[in-house]
């Protein structure tokens, strides 16, 4: 045996965590025990840090912090959204969206350095657009459930209500990756 890859382990510890009436008391133990002193988040893949995000036990702060602005910069500066590959871009995007939210609260006020609100404004429209703009026909962000997910966050964070229609041609999509049968739940990751 060699040594485990964290992001592995961060997902499985992660699904014992979830199945935790499903599973060996003692395998759990040893699974969380294992990740929490062996695993640096910071060093897994964006996949196990967002799925951790996702079921409550990984903070925003163990997400890449990228500002919305990064959608203004222009295909030709060499650090466009368009430089990073589409799976990636289907992320990171509606991440900005989360990151300004958590980062930047209006009713408190909290502030972010070189923060301008104009600019951050037009930012925030941008991205908006490209995530109405990137929703597929059968509801999903690139046929991908991480993908859709994170979109419907950010559109749940700019206002988007689970009744809105958008919103819900995605959820009908997460929900038609899904296999109830034998009795279990099984999410795919995508089509």
């Amino acid at each position: 045996h060699g040594p485990s890859e964290p992001s592995i382990s961060s997902i499985c510890e992660l699904a014992l965590s979830i199945y935790r009436d499903k599973t060996d008391p003692q395998v759990y133990e040893k699974a969380k025990k294992y990740v929490a002193e062996k695993v640096v988040h910071q060093k897994t893949l964006l996949i196990a840090r967002f799925y951790r995000f996702v079921f409550g036990k990984l903070t925003m702060r163990g997400l890449p912090q990228i500002r919305p602005e990064l959608i203004l910069w222009p295909k030709w500066s060499g650090i466009s959204v368009y430089d990073i590959g589409s799976w990636a871009r289907s992320w990171l995007i509606p991440l900005t969206i989360l990151w300004h939210f958590e980062r930047y609260d209006p009713k408190r006020k909290k502030r972010i350095r070189f923060y301008i609100p104009f600019i951050r404004k037009k930012s925030i429209q941008k991205v908006h657009q490209w995530i109405l703009d990137h929703q597929e026909e059968d509801g999903s962000w690139y046929g991908v459930f991480s993908s859709t997910m994170i979109n419907l966050m950010a559109l749940n964070r700019l206002g988007y209500t689970l009744d809105d229609p958008i919103m819900k041609k995605g959820i009908a999509f997460i929900h038609s990756l899904q296999d109830e049968s034998e009795g279990n739940l099984r999410q795919q990751p995508f089509i």
